[in-house]
């Protein structure tokens, strides 16, 4: 789901050309560098929040709200003039990487709910589905190419540019749904059971 906004990575720079003409090409560099310390930031941010609160629960509540927060930005960022549009895509896709680290707690969470015998197979399920996310993201925006362009004010627009962000914010709200209703903190880990979930997380690596 937070990989959509990184299938625009290899257009970004046409879109925001179009819609702020005082960029320059030093811009794509600046960019690319400010996303990747985005996701470390965001990694070693939740890492720490989630050894700290001891929840899973509210740490992926926090990413899913970051996530919504940073699309929500770049779908809003005509309403912004034309020369901090640059500044505004930076933070949208800064915020979205930043929140992509919530993610990191998933290899400890998988341990706590699964049992030993079904373990592997957990975390098989949570690898191929990262890996599904990441091709998601250029999928949609393939297949959005040929979607008509609808503007519904002058500053909100349906085009190709924007379509996978309303499919992003769309699928953000409904994991935060099931996040809310269907997600359980697990019962605090035993001295044993944490030495145990750490040989597993190894092996699985």
């Amino acid at each position: 789901i937070t990989t959509i906004l990184q299938a625009l990575n290899v257009v970004v720079y046409l879109y925001l050309k179009s819609i702020d003409r005082t960029i320059t090409p030093v811009y794509a560099g600046l960019h690319l560098a400010s996303t990747k310390t985005g996701h470390a930031l965001g990694t070693i941010l939740f890492a720490v929040y989630a050894y700290s609160a001891k929840s899973f629960k509210s740490t992926l509540l926090i990413g899913r709200a970051v996530s919504m927060f940073s699309l929500v930005l770049y779908l809003i960022i005509l309403i912004f003039p034309e020369h901090l549009r640059c500044f505004v895509l930076l933070t949208a896709f800064g915020a979205q990487l930043i929140a992509e680290g919530s993610l990191i707690i998933i290899r400890s969470f998988v341990p706590r709910v699964s049992t030993k015998k079904d373990r592997q197979a957990a975390y098989g399920i949570v690898n191929g589905a990262m890996m599904m996310s990441i091709l998601a993201g250029p999928g949609i925006q393939f297949a959005v190419t040929s979607l008509p362009e609808f503007k519904a004010i002058s500053w909100l627009q349906f085009i190709p540019f924007t379509y996978p962000i309303w499919t992003s914010l769309l699928l953000c709200i409904i994991a935060t749904v099931i996040i809310c209703v269907r997600m359980t903190e697990p019962a605090p880990i035993r001295v044993e059971e944490e030495e145990e979930a750490g040989g597993s997380i190894c092996v699985s690596m």
